[in-house]
């Protein structure tokens, strides 16, 4: 199958979201149906079965992980909010800067990067973002800079277990793969800054 035909479908999600406008839910359907189109057309009516089980199956995995990570956040959340717990934590950071850029950085880039490398896999996000909106960030902005913060040292987290397989499969000195992988996490740190 042509690179271009199997892309079809990313192409058309991406412009009826990004050009008309559509919901995720609708532009998502009719991507499955020119996927589906795709399939059918260069391999036949027979593997219109396996697409849909393989799509019904990625879809169910898919969102049983964002459902892992998203239900615990929002229990941590409650929890934080009814105990008095984010009142605490933002009465202490705003002693430490009333400075909102600042408050960000402690909590999407220190907390953040200390929890990817304890625990990794999303961590940093489901528990950075919560506390940015106690701390009075609007939901949408406290998401999208707990997502930076944790994408600027996602290669070095869970225990380091990305960086490790790095040098074992690269075969590289980990000094330098740590100084190279830094500076492809420069970009995001750059991007929290300003944020």
């Amino acid at each position: 199958m042509p690179t271009a035909l199997a892309a079809l479908p990313i192409v058309v999600v991406v412009l009826a979201m990004a050009v008309l406008h559509w919901r995720a839910a609708l532009a998502g359907s009719v991507g499955l149906c020119v996927a589906l189109a795709v399939v059918l057309g260069s391999n036949g009516p027979s593997a219109g079965g396996a697409l849909v089980a393989g799509v019904a199956a990625e879809a169910a995995s898919s969102t049983l992980t964002i459902l892992w990570i998203i239900l615990p956040a929002l229990v941590i959340y409650e929890v934080q909010l009814r105990s008095g717990a984010l009142e605490r934590i933002r009465l202490a950071l705003t002693r430490l800067s009333d400075d909102r850029a600042v408050q960000a950085l402690l909590i999407a880039w220190f907390f953040g990067l200390f929890i990817e490398g304890a625990a990794g896999f999303g961590a940093p996000v489901a528990l950075a973002a919560p506390l940015l909106v106690g701390l009075g960030f609007t939901p949408v902005r406290a998401v999208a800079l707990a997502l930076l913060g944790h994408a600027a040292g996602v290669s070095f987290g869970a225990v380091g277990t990305p960086a490790l397989v790095q040098i074992s499969l690269l075969e590289a000195p980990a000094p330098q793969l740590a100084v190279l992988t830094m500076g492809l996490h420069a970009l995001p740190v750059c991007m929290l800054g300003f944020g």
